[in-house]
């Protein structure tokens, strides 16, 4: 757990490599531990490495089903990865496993405003304040932006 706890204030500095060596050095001590996989897959997906960052999303996953978290990542990696369809799928099946959590309505919402999906976007970055009404990590912003390029699109 201290090396798991070490490497997140490396990632909370940006210090991904470093993470990466103490998570790798975490999963040597426990290799059931499953956000130890979680979270050294966001070192990866940081450091650009998309193929590890998977194995790990699986593999913590694998281990633990019911963390949101590596489910959300996952499908942002695949979406990273040049496999939208995947992600897009990944973000709809977490919303019907956990409809009551913001997190796949979030992620998804991210995926329809990547996609300039404006009315898509919109209706579930509305659901993520229906269900948190203090919003979910920068889902104001884009909820905002994307009712402007919405009009946009109408205006024409």
């Amino acid at each position: 757990m201290a090396y798991n706890n070490r490497s997140y204030i490396f990632y909370t500095r940006g210090l991904y490599d470093s993470a990466i060596l103490d998570y790798n050095v975490a999963i040597q001590l426990d290799p059931e531990f499953a956000m130890a996989y979680t979270n050294r897959g966001y070192a990866y997906f940081n450091n650009g490495d998309y193929s590890a960052a998977y194995k790990d999303k699986l593999r913590a996953i694998e281990l633990d089903s019911t963390d949101i978290y590596a489910q959300v990542s996952l499908g942002e990696v695949l979406g990273r990865m040049g496999k939208e369809e995947k992600a897009l799928a990944q973000f709809s099946w977490i919303i019907r496993r956990w409809p009551e959590r913001p997190n796949g309505y979030w992620a998804r919402g991210e995926y329809y405003h990547y996609t300039k999906q404006w009315d898509l976007a919109i209706s579930d970055l509305e659901k993520v304040f229906e269900l948190n009404p203090n919003g979910y990590s920068n889902s104001e912003t884009l909820l905002q932006e994307a009712r402007e390029k919405l009009a946009e699109q109408q205006s024409y």
